[in-house]
């Protein structure tokens, strides 16, 4: 039996997956969070075979919950579940140690494989995560985006779904200071010069899940 530990700010999107996973006799959905926080919480004192981790939701998001149930766990395998992804974001779910990652809107048969392949161990390859969707869009700078550091790439997430920096500091354990120098050095590799400039740069190589809501993360 495997069992999965399913995390997602929406209890439709909760119900619709666990529907989905357990029509299979061979999954089972032990328990669900509705924030990273809960997720991180729970990790303290328990483990699955899978933890299927939403990218974007309020507080600490998917991104800063997988890391810290990494350090807690290194041994949990975690699948990342997102409306679309590019390649930014992709590289860090890499980087975070997720074991790949799968689209919303992907068919139930694909999701019922991506979660007994990284069950198994198997980190997914990128072609194999998802649909058309996790191609990253055509862009000139895109390479941009790969210049920034694990930590850059994580404060720019945040700015792109309008967090400040005080918002961030504070998530991130770090001084205001901290932030507004990563957020310069973001924004002169970014070639950028405005909040409003990362979210649409973002947005434009799947670094925020779409449609982009600025209070949301």
């Amino acid at each position: 039996m495997i069992n999965v530990y399913l995390v997602d700010d929406h209890d439709i999107v909760r119900t619709g997956v666990r529907r989905i996973l357990e029509d299979d006799a061979n999954i089972s959905v032990i328990g669900e969070a509705n924030t990273g926080e809960c997720a991180v919480k729970w990790a303290e004192g328990n483990e699955a075979d899978v933890v299927l981790m939403d990218l974007n939701m309020p507080g600490i998001g998917g991104i800063e919950a997988t890391r810290r149930i990494l350090e807690l766990n290194p041994q949990q395998r975690i699948l990342i579940l997102t409306v679309a992804a590019g390649e930014a974001i992709t590289d860090t779910m890499d980087q975070v140690g997720a074991f790949g990652f799968i689209t919303k809107d992907s068919l139930p048969s694909d999701m019922i494989t991506a979660v007994r392949k990284v069950a198994s161990g198997q980190r997914l390859m990128r072609a194999a995560c998802a649909n058309s969707q996790l191609v990253p869009k055509e862009a000139p700078s895109a390479e941009n985006f790969n210049s920034l550091s694990k930590r850059e790439l994580q404060i720019a997430y945040y700015i792109a779904n309008g967090k400040k920096a005080a918002d961030i500091a504070e998530i991130l354990e770090l001084s205001r200071k901290t932030i507004n120098s990563f957020r310069y050095r973001i924004f002169k590799k970014l070639h950028i010069e405005s909040d409003q400039e990362m979210a649409k740069l973002a947005a434009e190589y799947g670094l925020v899940d779409l449609p982009f809501q600025p209070n949301d993360q």
